[in-house]
């Protein structure tokens, strides 16, 4: 068998979501506020990666990001148990699922299994993810108890 690779091959998702402009909603003033918005685009950096996540979580503009993005993590915890993958969530200015992997030594046809292998995994995911992004909304942007009642019955309860 030839093997044509070396290194480490990433798959993920498109970006299901920005960071960058869902916060904008709640506090335009970071956009538009001289060196704020550096420091704006600074914290985006920071939030990619987890272990950051604790510093942000009571922050007045990123705590209730910071709690979709627990939730987002947890998502791809129970969907790595389900099938048996390691994908990971990444937050920051675009928000979605990747999974990194060994390419060392194998041929195109193991690459191709190893990213057949994680695309159910990262679909389901990504779908949940979005669900949650929905759930988001409804319960954190102060929509009218009645229009959230007519969502909650539309879709059965799922929120």
């Amino acid at each position: 068998m030839d093997h044509y690779f070396n290194g480490e091959l990433t798959v993920g998702t498109p970006r299901f979501r920005s960071t960058e402009h869902a916060l904008e909603r709640f506090s335009p003033s970071w956009k538009f506020a001289g060196n704020r918005y550096n420091d704006f685009i600074k914290v985006l950096e920071e939030i990619e990666h987890k272990e950051n996540w604790e510093k942000y979580k009571n922050d007045k503009y990123f705590g209730d990001e910071i709690l979709l993005y627990e939730q987002a993590d947890e998502v791809a915890n129970e969907v790595n148990k389900k099938y048996g993958t390691n994908i990971t969530f990444y937050g920051g200015e675009n928000c979605g699922y990747k999974v990194t992997f060994s390419i060392k030594d194998k041929s195109l046809e193991e690459v191709i299994r190893e990213i057949e292998k994680n695309i159910p995994a990262l679909y389901e995911a990504s779908e949940k993810a979005n669900e949650l992004i929905d759930d988001f909304k409804y319960r954190f942007l102060n929509i009218p108890k009645d229009k959230e009642e007519q969502i909650y019955k539309k879709n059965k309860g799922k929120i």
